[in-house]
């Protein structure tokens, strides 16, 4: 819904750790409070909690990061990019518990007693942080057509009917609390209350996570030493409650804790700095767009066929290649039967336009004419007179890039394709026709994927979601010793998982389409049909002659920066 809150200065403030900001603090000071009601030493009492969070925070990831090994297996330098989102909850308990028998014994806090309190703060956070999934769209409830679904978008800006599960499991955090203060003065031991709300939300949650989409120094020195005398005094019934006015003098402390709780938190949360508690693969907070260097660097590579920066002005209708070899045109053509596009008046149909005079991908070139593609599409064809004479736009091995910025919504049940060159066909030295060729595209549940003809299927199993900013995408494609092929996709630099399979055909004579996928399979008719279009900015293409490995790739995504 908001996943930017505003921009202070130009930096963006993310609403996910926004809310786990506000949570976090709500949270601590609820606990601080309750604490005080029960005689600990608040200022212990928050030291710990600190050194905690930061293990739970930890935790958190580490958990996340366990879960979808496969996928970190292969970039392990991304476990540590906090900002790509990805955490569990759970995960952050697991550490956090047996790391605080040492540390409440040092700090000389009664460990029980400590997660009762620790309990309420968890409550508080959990409830405003789901705020803050909900408005960034992570954690979103599956698609529903009954009466409690609402028009909400995913992370990725697809909006759809969908069980508004962030605001469930808000809810029934909050149902959670109010038990948990209910059942304050009747505890029957100390740490029940930490197995209540562990059991009841847990509950909750075995439920509730069947509704989600599938897809998708100073502080330390405090605790060491003996608790004090106040620690340890007993309790009588009304102690057990929260404190009343009349012992309002006794705590003191809390006024100092209140005021420091926000204060140490920041750097906590800005150290961790999540977007959101679930994937969002490829948005990152250093994603950063081509600079002006980016095209030396590209055309000092001699493996590079083709180079389409697509940024020509207004007026020129060919698509340039920057090594003047597979020059492309522009099209436009009216589409009938193409994806809706959102609009303030509902949905509307593609225009079948190249929108041009718009705002450059590459910051540092803000006066480049990017183009925006609203149905229109670039052809490239693979019988035009090239330079060398004897040069080939598609080969076995190759790698496939640009930088897209997709339109802001997606609409479910579409497909949007960014690069096509397949079609079935009889190539000269074929008996039968066959399928050629290979396309990239976003499927019908807003993910990146891909075919490599004739293998009948698409490639990846769990392809990676398709980021609504500023991004790049690369498909590289590898004849192995064995003489199979082996296909990798990468989205800012993340790779998806490897797939092989036994055969691939380039499809030699066939048109390039960018920006929409070739309607006629037989590709020796002109012009080609297009259908299923990419809605947004693309720029900076290029085709090479070889499979690019993940480190060369990452490059592209970093500018070429170390």
């Amino acid at each position: 819904m908001r996943p930017i809150l505003f921009s202070l200065q130009g930096i963006p403030i993310h609403s996910y750790p926004a809310m786990l900001y506000l949570g976090i603090v709500l949270g601590i000071d609820a606990e601080l409070y309750a604490a005080g009601a029960i005689g600990m030493d608040t200022s212990r009492t928050l030291a710990a909690t600190l050194l905690l969070l930061m293990a739970a925070l930890f935790g958190a990831r580490l958990l996340f990061v366990i879960t979808e090994w496969p996928r970190y297996r292969r970039t392990p330098r991304h476990i540590l990019r906090f900002a790509d989102g990805g955490a569990s909850m759970y995960g952050g308990l697991f550490l956090a518990i047996p790391l605080s028998i040492p540390l409440t014994a040092a700090c000389g806090i009664p460990f029980a007693r400590f997660w009762d309190v620790v309990s309420v703060a968890m409550l508080v956070g959990l409830v405003v942080t789901r705020v803050g999934c909900l408005l960034n769209g992570c954690c979103a409830g599956r698609p529903s057509t009954g009466w409690l679904a609402l028009e909400l978008p995913d992370h990725r800006g697809v909006r759809a009917r969908r069980i508004p599960n962030q605001l469930l499991d808000g809810a029934w955090g909050l149902v959670v609390l109010v038990g948990a203060l209910w059942l304050w003065a009747e505890r029957p031991f100390p740490g029940a209350l930490l197995l209540y709300a562990l059991g009841a939300y847990g509950a909750g949650r075995i439920v509730l996570e069947a509704l989600r989409d599938a897809r998708i120094g100073s502080a330390a020195s405090a605790c060491i030493g003996r608790s004090r005398s106040r620690s340890s005094r007993p309790r009588s019934r009304r102690s057990s409650s929260f404190p009343s006015a009349e012992r309002r003098g006794e705590h003191r402390m809390i006024d100092w804790t209140f005021v420091l709780t926000p204060l140490l938190v920041l750097p906590i949360v800005l150290l961790f700095r999540f977007v959101g508690c679930g994937v969002l693969h490829g948005v990152s907070d250093d994603t950063s767009a081509p600079t002006d260097a980016y095209r030396a660097h590209i055309l000092a590579d001699a493996d590079v066929i083709a180079y389409w920066r697509l940024i020509d002005a207004e007026g020129i209708n060919s698509a340039k290649d920057e090594q003047d070899g597979w020059s492309g045109d522009y099209r436009a053509t009216p589409l009938a039967d193409e994806p809706p596009t959102p609009s303030a008046a509902g949905s509307k149909g593609a225009t079948g336009q190249i929108l041009t005079a718009q705002p450059s991908l590459l910051d540092t070139e803000p006066g480049l004419s990017g183009r925006n593609f609203d149905g229109g599409w670039v052809v490239v064809s693979d019988r035009f007179l090239s330079t060398p004479p004897n040069a080939r736009l598609y080969t076995e091995e190759f790698t496939i890039e640009a930088w897209v910025s997709p339109k802001p919504s997606i609409v479910p049940g579409y497909e949007y394709t960014l690069f096509d060159a397949i079609g079935f066909y009889r190539k000269p030295l074929d008996t039968d026709q066959t399928s050629n060729g290979f396309s990239l595209f976003v499927d019908r549940q807003g993910r990146w994927q891909a075919v490599l003809s004739p293998h009948p299927d698409v490639l990846f199993s769990s392809p990676p979601l398709v980021p609504i900013i500023r991004s790049h995408v690369a498909l590289s494609v590898q004849k192995t010793p064995a003489g199979q092929f082996q296909a990798q996709l990468f989205v800012n630099g993340a790779p998806s998982e490897d797939v092989s399979i036994s055969f691939y055909s380039p499809p030699d004579g066939a048109f390039l389409l960018i920006g929409a996928a070739n309607k006629n399979s037989d590709p020796s008719v002109d012009p080609p049909v297009p259908h299923q279009p990419f809605l947004g900015q693309i720029q900076e293409v290029v085709l090479y002659k070889k499979a690019l490995d993940g480190a060369d790739i990452y490059k592209h995504f970093k500018n070429f920066q170390s």
